[in-house]
């Protein structure tokens, strides 16, 4: 496996040890206030992540988009 192929739906080695040691991976796209939760995307792998009232999860991309509607522009904006 490369650092920037998904593992096994969990995120690469770099994104999962964001929660760990606090890795610049992956970065943060915003914060939904209707799901109290925060999303966040790796740019190695693509993961998508929520963390907030729930531990941090992985989310699929609709899942990313219902909570946050302008998600396509706020990768743009983060270069993802």
């Amino acid at each position: 496996m490369t650092f920037s192929e998904p593992a096994d739906g969990r995120g690469c080695p770099w994104c999962r040890e964001k929660w760990i040691w606090r890795s610049d991976e992956p970065r943060l796209l915003g914060q939904s206030r209707d799901f109290q939760v925060q999303v966040y995307r790796c740019g190695r792998c693509g993961t998508y992540w929520e963390e907030g009232i729930v531990n941090p999860r992985v989310i699929t991309r609709d899942q990313a988009l219902e909570r946050l509607p302008d998600l396509e522009e706020r990768e743009r904006l983060a270069g993802l």
